[in-house]
């Protein structure tokens, strides 16, 4: 089993943070052409709305949970854009998972050219742009196959999901990614907290602080319950760790759509009962940026929140509210 796991860096475009997930975004153009995705997409739409041309495009943000919210879920329902047009929901997923693919491929393309020259094999680099099963690099005839090419086809591709998902999501999902030139039979559906369980087997797990050793690796027999806190759901599953290393599941995964979003949703909300719905709707409309770079900025506030914490956080709340409160409200917000 590997131990080697690496993750991709994002960088949100106009506060140049460093995050480990990238926001669940997408923007199509008026040709419902395919321009962006994650903090990028969010810059562009936001830059769109300020310059009054954002009426024609489509931008999408957080619209996994349709996947879970749709109680029949058909291969032609679609989803609700930021400014009320509709794409089916099938041509957004597949945008994102290739766009997602294709970041892999190129960032492989480029770990191994930069290998590659550091050994001095003098490696070709190709593209992997138009998702054809062509090779990321060529190999050098010269150096008696060192580098192998990589393809589509040396990958097998995971993609994992909620537990709470019902089997028609599933299925919506597989063939959103085979739509996005993930070959079929080189593709697996795993539940979210099962992949995580699998990880617990092969790591040293930290214990709570105080008990008398501080890291554990689990060994047969052993039992445990795995919480996965996500941004749009909570999963848990139960687990028994037999003999032979293979796992038992005790429980049924289960769950609940109650992730990370839920505490945006009350930040929000919490927002409403301040300066009102009318001054929240002007400002998302009229300063995307400003409503953006707030939420951003409640991003980086929670994940300093510790257990142990005390006292107020203080947040930087953009101008543009305060504003928009006063031409309202005739009065400034107190």
């Amino acid at each position: 089993m590997p131990f080697s796991v690496y993750t991709n860096v994002w960088i949100s475009g106009s506060r140049k943070l460093v995050y480990e997930k990238s926001p669940t975004s997408v923007l199509f153009d008026p040709n419902i052409k395919f321009h962006s995705f994650g903090f990028d997409a969010e810059d562009k739409y936001a830059e769109l709305a300020f310059d009054g041309k954002a009426n024609d495009w489509y931008f999408f943000s957080r619209f996994k949970m349709a996947l879970y919210n749709t109680k029949t879920i058909k291969r032609s329902f679609e989803i609700v854009a930021d400014n009320g047009k509709m794409l089916p929901a099938m041509t957004v997923f597949s945008s994102c998972i290739k766009y997602l693919v294709n970041h892999l491929l190129e960032a492989c393309s480029k770990v191994v050219t930069e290998s590659v020259e550091k050994s001095g094999s003098g490696l070709a680099t190709g593209s992997a742009k138009n998702m054809d099963d062509k090779p990321i690099g060529s190999e050098d005839n010269s150096d008696t196959n060192r580098v192998r090419a990589l393809k589509r086809s040396h990958f097998r591709w995971v993609l994992t999901v909620p537990a709470i998902w019902n089997d028609a999501a599933k299925q919506f999902m597989r063939e959103a990614a085979i739509k996005a030139g993930i070959p079929g039979d080189q593709l697996l559906i795993a539940l979210e907290p099962e992949v995580a369980s699998i990880y617990c087997q092969s790591f040293p797990i930290p214990m709570l602080p105080g008990l008398k050793n501080d890291f554990v690796q689990l060994q047969p027999g052993d039992k445990y319950l795995i919480l996965d806190a996500g941004g749009g759901t909570i999963d848990v599953t139960v687990h028994k760790v037999h003999h032979d290393g293979t796992l038992r599941e005790l429980h049924a995964a289960s769950g609940g759509d109650w992730g990370g979003t839920k505490v945006d949703k009350a930040f929000n909300d919490l927002l409403l009962n301040i300066v009102g719905n009318v001054v929240m709707k002007k400002v998302d409309r009229n300063d995307k940026w400003a409503y953006l770079d707030l939420f951003r900025e409640f991003e980086v506030k929670k994940r300093t929140i510790t257990p142990g914490m005390a006292g107020c956080i203080r947040m930087t709340v953009p101008f543009a509210f305060s504003e928009t409160y006063k031409e309202e409200r005739r009065r400034e917000v107190k």
